[in-house]
């Protein structure tokens, strides 16, 4: 059991430090809190920008993310904050999630 929750935190820090680098490289504006802990993040956003459109266009392209405005009892039509996960993102695809992801936020 032991060993199984050591070589899983390894890997999940491994997936965690290639999202955010990818992060900073593609879209550097954006700040990111609560990395340090579990399988998501809040990434805040430069500016509003749609929340129903941000989630279709991203559910579309089969990315998973919530704005952190969906989890309000009265939700505002724009969003700030995206809430990313990343457990089941393979450390070698996060260039390729983020660039998709860069995609969704240039779209909106």
């Amino acid at each position: 059991y032991e060993r199984h929750v050591r070589r899983v935190r390894v890997e999940y820090r491994r997936r965690r430090h290639a999202m955010l680098d990818a992060l900073a490289d593609r879209l550097p504006g954006a700040r990111v809190s609560g990395a340090d802990a579990g399988l998501h993040f809040a990434m805040r956003l430069n500016g509003s920008v749609d929340r129903a459109a941000v989630e279709r266009r991203a559910d579309a392209r089969r990315i998973r993310l919530r704005a952190m405005e969906s989890f309000m009892a009265q939700r505002p039509a724009l969003a700030s904050t995206l809430l990313i996960g990343y457990g089941r993102l393979p450390a070698a695809a996060a260039g390729a999630a983020v660039e998709a992801l860069a995609d969704v936020l240039q779209a909106a």
